[in-house]
């Protein structure tokens, strides 16, 4: 089937949706997701990574708790109509946990539910945790592309600002495929 485009303008607006499609495909196969498929992940790394990144988002939380800081603010109303609260202390500790993986394992989507514009240079170096030092743990290695991090940097903010402080936590979950794995 052969097409004859009679006038300029149409032929203009075909060339365009052309080139935007061969864009598209173009870019979206270099994208830096994928160029970072090759490398695998070590998840035995990663599992310390996460417990240690989790550790130092945790202590964030509580340096800002000790000091009274929180720096309150709402994120909004939750499905039930309870405003949403917004710390200091989320938000540290999320530039803990995320730049923290983040510089370690570059490539890896980490998904958080704090967003800041922040950069990694307020995420502390990770060092090995204590509680794993001497544990002998298996290793898997798998490509990034399969790998995703899911972060909650400060589970139960509402019950933090009321210093109810034995629900509080920090959260850090690998998933390979979409399956939680270490967490």
């Amino acid at each position: 089937m052969l097409w004859h485009v009679r006038t300029p303008r149409a032929a203009l607006l075909l060339a365009g949706c052309a080139l935007l499609a061969l864009g598209f495909f173009y870019w979206s196969s270099l994208s830096p997701w994928d160029a970072r498929d090759a490398s695998p992940v070590s998840l035995r790394r990663l599992l310390l990574a996460a417990v240690s990144a989790a550790e130092s988002g945790g202590a964030q939380v509580r340096l800002v708790r000790l000091s009274n800081a929180l720096d309150q603010k709402s994120k909004g109303k939750t499905q039930e109509g309870a405003n949403d609260p917004l710390t200091a202390g989320d938000l540290r500790s999320h530039r803990a946990i995320y730049y923290g993986l983040r510089r370690a394992f570059p490539g890896v989507a980490i998904i958080s539910e704090e967003h800041d514009a922040a950069g990694d240079s307020e995420a502390p170096d990770m060092a090995q945790s204590a509680s794993l030092r001497g544990v002998t743990l298996d290793d898997v290695a798998v490509p990034r592309s399969r790998v995703a991090v899911w972060i909650d940097p400060l589970d139960a903010t509402q019950e933090y600002t009321e210093n109810l402080l034995d629900y509080v936590t920090t959260m850090v979950c690998v998933a390979v495929d979409g399956s939680p794995v270490i967490g």
